[in-house]
């Protein structure tokens, strides 16, 4: 149980640090990728058997170690487009502390031409502006990146100072893109908030994200009731001893990993072809927040009936492949076209699971982690009842009506895609006018 929790949080931490630092155009690939990490434990941890528990405290050990000293905050609100000293490792405080030591001879300051400058180098464009009063260094790199995150943009320069009116009339006659702003409103932006624990059961009340929510949770429901009873069957039906029924869980794992690396990159592939449609040029699609207008569900989904239909003919397959006994080979090794597998059923999930994932990561970009445990907790719960009800689903009307029923019921719930691509827009509109009104 403690397993459990830890590495649940380890998923929606993840994911959520891909969204931090992707745009929507690249997010998808680096979902694929991410997504393949998270695979590896079917791949291995059958074959590792007895062994399990010390090559966890192996493994995990160094991990923790990388995790303290090498991953830095990403997170938006806390760190903006990552200037902002948040949360640091080790090294990173180290860096804060050298850079910020004052000399006690002089006075520390910057100008406002010193901060342009600095800007105008990291987005290697050729700006400057007038010289104007002094501000402490540390105090610019600090605020100014701070402020700048609250609208994810690259192209604005905020400057948060003691007298805001110091500045306001060099800085505005020398820049439309540099905004000037009172340090205790910066200031007040760093407050701490008690975290809600519940945040994530919010999301459920939106209509887009329910049904998104329910698509994946259904089919993650399916490939776990496949994959929970392999060792019953394959032990029963084939005879096999428990290293046998590990390497059996070798096809899924490689199909996992697969799935998710393919379908990153058919995901990226796939937005830039709708941009293109909309005509839309490359610089836009690299922005951090998309135009509402944008067709992101379809961008997103629009493959995701291709793999279901598979998923439902693959399941089928294996379910009366292992009801009359079939060749092992059969319901193990991957082929799409004349023989369904293992492999195909994880190949396609996986391949649904990132496109879900990147969907809920671009309709909440300020709180993927949240998101993305929402998305963990449905579907984990709904995959825990349908795995109570397969073995005696087996035994009472037998291995191939089973997944067949199963496979009708995933069909069925296709459905809630095409209301995805009709009503997803405009109910994603709703909330942001929603947000808007608010604040």
């Amino acid at each position: 149980m403690l397993q459990a929790i830890g590495s649940s949080s380890a998923i929606a931490v993840g994911a959520g640090s891909v969204g931090d630092i992707s745009t929507p155009a690249e997010r998808g690939g680096y979902m694929g990728i991410y997504s393949m990490g998270s695979f590896l434990g079917p791949l291995l941890g059958p074959v590792l058997g007895l062994w399990i528990f010390w090559v966890l405290v192996i493994m995990v050990t160094p991990l923790w170690l990388v995790q303290i000293f090498l991953l830095p905050e990403t997170l938006r609100s806390l760190v903006g487009n990552g200037s902002i000293y948040a949360n640091p490792t080790p090294f990173q405080a180290w860096r804060h502390y050298q850079k910020n030591k004052v000399p006690q001879t002089e006075n520390a300051t910057c100008t406002a031409t010193q901060l342009n400058n600095e800007h105008a180098e990291k987005e290697n464009k050729s700006q400057s502006h007038n010289e104007a009063g002094g501000i402490p260094c540390h105090e610019h790199s600090f605020y100014s990146a701070k402020t700048e995150c609250c609208n994810h943009s690259e192209d604005n320069v905020v400057i948060c100072t003691e007298d805001p009116a110091a500045l306001q009339p060099k800085a505005s006659s020398s820049s439309s893109n540099l905004h000037v702003s009172n340090k205790a409103h910066c200031t007040k932006k760093r407050q701490f908030k008690i975290p809600n624990p519940f945040q994530s059961l919010i999301y459920l009340k939106e209509k887009d994200i329910a049904i998104l929510l329910l698509y994946n949770s259904l089919q993650y429901a399916g490939l776990y009731s496949v994959l929970t009873s392999l060792t019953e069957i394959f032990t029963s039906t084939y005879g096999l001893d428990e290293f046998q029924v590990g390497l059996c869980f070798l096809s899924n794992g490689f199909g996992a990993s697969i799935g998710s690396f393919t379908a990153g990159r058919l995901l990226n592939w796939k937005f830039k072809k709708v941009a293109q449609a909309l005509n839309l040029d490359e610089k836009y699609t690299k922005r951090g927040n998309l135009d509402p207008e944008f067709p992101i569900e379809n961008a997103r989904m629009g493959f995701t009936w291709i793999w279901g239909i598979v998923f439902n003919i693959a399941m089928i397959a294996y379910g009366w492949s292992l009801f009359y006994k079939v060749h092992l080979a059969i319901p193990i090794i991957i082929n799409f076209i004349s023989t369904l597998s293992i492999r195909a059923l994880s190949y396609v999930s996986t391949s649904t699971f990132t496109s879900t994932n990147t969907l809920l990561v671009d309709l909440f970009p300020k709180n993927s982690a949240a998101i993305i445990a929402s998305n963990n907790l449905t579907r984990c719960f709904l995959a825990a009842a349908v795995v109570m009800i397969v073995q005696p689903g087996i035994q009472a009307i037998g291995v191939g009506w089973l997944f067949t029923v199963i496979s009708l019921v995933l069909l069925v719930s296709r459905i809630t895609i095409v209301v995805l691509f009709r009503c997803g827009p405009k109910w994603r509109k709703e909330r942001l006018a929603r947000q808007q009104q608010k604040g």
